[in-house]
């Protein structure tokens, strides 16, 4: 949200966007919706696509109380910005993970990024793995597996998915949202590179076959990578 293309506003496509998408809301009621990242164009969003956000958020409320909106911040988001709002987000049934935070012990804090997933009688039909664009100064330098970025990477997801398969049972969905380029992915005009080349492209082979669904964010073009879910 908050795009100009060519200095011309993409407010207008952004809601038509998002009416269809409140219809497909309401006709579905899903669990929960995921919005994989890049919430906003910029870090520092104008006034109108704020407001276009949380009209949103409230409008989805009223049609489906029940649902979680679930949301994580890409690299055009500033992580702590959007985590600023969430008391707001919470009166939406909304949750956004804009960082991935440490313990004093240098142990990563799984709680912030293991969201449950609820069904209309407040089971808990699923888990959601919430990683934010990774950023390598969010995550190196905290023990002796997070060294460089490549073996950071690796930790979190290894620390997210043992810490899901305890807590899940067999019947609760397994899913993975996550802000990344995967080795395969087609790119197009609009990413901003991250690094330059292609270093930053990771290996699907971080997602076990215990994940049930990975949602994908930062490249923009609908696509499957590895395997079709």
């Amino acid at each position: 949200m908050g795009q100009f293309f060519y200095n011309h506003s993409r407010h207008y496509e952004h809601q038509q966007f998002l009416s269809w998408l409140l219809t497909q809301i309401q006709e579905k009621q899903p669990h929960a919706l995921l919005i994989a990242g890049d919430i906003f164009d910029v870090i520092n969003p104008g006034s109108q696509a704020q407001k276009q956000l949380y009209q949103f958020l409230a409008d989805a409320h009223r049609i489906a109380p029940h649902m979680q909106t679930l949301m994580i911040a890409g690299n055009h988001d500033s992580g702590y910005r959007i985590e600023q709002v969430e008391p707001l987000l919470e009166k939406y049934n909304a949750k956004t993970v804009g960082v991935v935070r440490w313990n004093e012990d240098k142990t990563l804090d799984l709680d912030r990024l293991l969201l449950p997933i609820y069904n209309q009688n407040q089971d808990i039909v699923a888990w959601c793995l919430a990683l934010p664009f990774l950023r390598s100064a969010e995550i190196t330098g905290f023990n002796e597996h997070t060294t460089n970025s490549k073996n950071a990477i690796a930790y979190l997801h290894q620390q997210l998915i043992a810490e899901a398969k305890r807590r899940k049972t067999p019947d609760q969905a397994l899913i993975l949202m996550s802000h990344a380029h995967m080795q395969g992915g087609e790119t197009s005009d609009s990413e901003r590179p991250i690094i330059i080349g292609n270093e930053e492209a990771l290996s699907t082979t971080l997602f076990e076959d215990a994940v049930d669904y990975v949602a994908l964010g930062h490249l923009h073009k609908p696509q499957k990578v590895g395997q079709p879910h």
